[in-house]
């Protein structure tokens, strides 16, 4: 199954949309939202997450870089996709980088008000539990395309049917 078909199947994007009226208040509440031009780096590889961010309108590519200084693009993120929430969730930095492609419009949460609020709203862990297995499945994906298939051309055609 496609990632993007397991996503509509999954529904809303969970921590964006969670199904409590007073929920979503409150964390649209805590939303700083703003807007830029494309090519903006969102945040790098190995810099402290320090916010989780929801995309709104725009394209965001993911990719990550080898020890031997390669890049990898991991995917692209599209509008309802949240974006560091692992690295948010665990205080960790970020295991890659996420740069616009496109005009775009992004909502941020600070790290401490955002774990701030899943105190408060405790049942949103569950959300959140998705939207880390839909991420989950899609890196599965890509190391299925890249680590499975036989050789480039296959997996250039593998990547563009998808």
């Amino acid at each position: 199954m496609a990632f993007e078909d397991f996503r509509a199947t999954a529904g809303p994007c969970p921590s964006v949309d969670p199904p409590w009226p007073e929920v979503q208040a409150e964390l649209d509440s805590l939303k700083k939202v703003f807007e830029c031009v494309d090519q903006t780096v969102l945040f790098i590889e190995d810099q402290l997450s320090t916010r989780v961010l929801y995309l709104i309108e725009g394209q965001v590519k993911l990719s990550m870089n080898s020890s031997s200084g390669r890049r990898l693009i991991l995917g692209i993120a599209n509008p309802g996709e949240t974006l560091g929430l692992a690295a948010c969730l665990c205080g960790n930095r970020f295991d890659t980088t996420a740069e616009t492609l496109s005009r775009y419009k992004l909502a941020s949460v600070d790290r401490g008000t955002y774990l701030d609020f899943l105190v408060r709203y405790p049942m949103a862990y569950k959300n959140i539990a998705r939207e880390l297995c839909l991420d989950r499945t899609r890196a599965h994906e890509q190391l299925r395309t890249l680590g499975l298939t036989a050789n480039a051309p296959a997996r250039l055609a593998r990547l563009l049917l998808e």
